[in-house]
C-alpha cells in the first residue's frame, strides 16, 4: 500500500526504496503489523539472560513465575517481527507485580 502511493514523484520513490528495499512484499493481510517473538530480561548479577519466546504457548508463561527483588536493576530486550509497511512508533507497558497484587 505505501509502495503504491505517490509512484510518479522520483525523489520519493527512491527514498521508499532506500528504507524499503526493492523486494516485493508478499505479508498476510490480517496479519498484525507488528509480531513481538522474544522478550529478554537482562541482569547483571543473574547467571544468564531470561528468553521468552512469545511465538508459542503463552499460557504456560502465567504458570511459571520468575521473581525480580525489590531494587534490582535489569534490562529488557524486546525482539519483533514488521510484517507489511514501515512502523513509526511503538508503546510498551509493563505491569509489575508485588505478592499477587497490582
Amino acid at each position: 500500500e505505501i509502495q503504491e502511493l505517490d509512484k510518479d514523484d522520483e525523489s520519493l520513490r527512491k527514498y521508499k526504496e532506500a528504507l524499503l528495499g526493492t523486494v516485493t512484499v508478499s505479508a498476510d493481510p490480517n496479519a498484525p503489523n507488528v509480531v513481538v517473538t522474544k522478550l529478554t530480561l537482562v541482569c547483571a548479577t543473574a547467571p544468564g539472560p531470561l528468553e521468552l519466546d512469545l511465538t508459542g504457548d503463552l499460557e504456560s508463561y502465567k504458570k511459571q513465575a520468575f521473581v525480580l527483588k525489590e531494587g534490582m536493576e535489569y534490562r529488557i530486550k524486546i525482539s519483533f517481527r514488521v510484517n507489511r509497511e514501515i512502523v513509526s512508533g511503538l508503546k510498551y507497558i509493563q505491569h509489575t507485580f508485588r505478592k499477587g497484587v497490582k
